[in-house]
Order: C-alpha cells, then structure tokens, then sequence
C-alpha cells in the first residue's frame, strides 16, 4: 500500500501522515472491492482498528 505496486489502495499517493494513516484506516474498515480485502469495519471495535492501523501503516515503513 506505499508504493506503485498496489493496484488498489493509494496510501503512497497521500500527502502527509494523517493522510496516509486516514487511507489505511478506510481500507481496514471498509475493505476492498474486487474481493481482495473483507470489511473489518463490523468486526473490530473502533480501537483495534485504530491500532491495526497504525502497525500496518508503520510496517510497511510509513513511520520513518
């Protein structure tokens, strides 16, 4: 999701952080079409999808 390989989700597109977190928060919640990604939105509280978001977002090196 934070760079051009990713067909689907534009977290490399954003600018700015709150940016970048706030495309990897839609895609948790609302998942994606095509059926590549379910919708958490509904299974997890709004807590875990704020942790999730923040580890997917600095694993995949957002946070440096």
């Amino acid at each position: 999701m934070t760079d051009k390989i990713w067909l689907w989700a534009d977290v490399g597109g954003k600018s700015g952080q709150e940016a970048k977190l706030a495309e990897v928060k839609r895609v948790i919640t609302a998942g994606l079409d095509r059926g590549v990604m379910p919708t958490w939105g509904g299974r997890l509280k709004p807590e875990q999808i704020k942790l999730l978001t923040v580890y997917v977002h600095d694993s995949l090196g957002g946070g440096r």
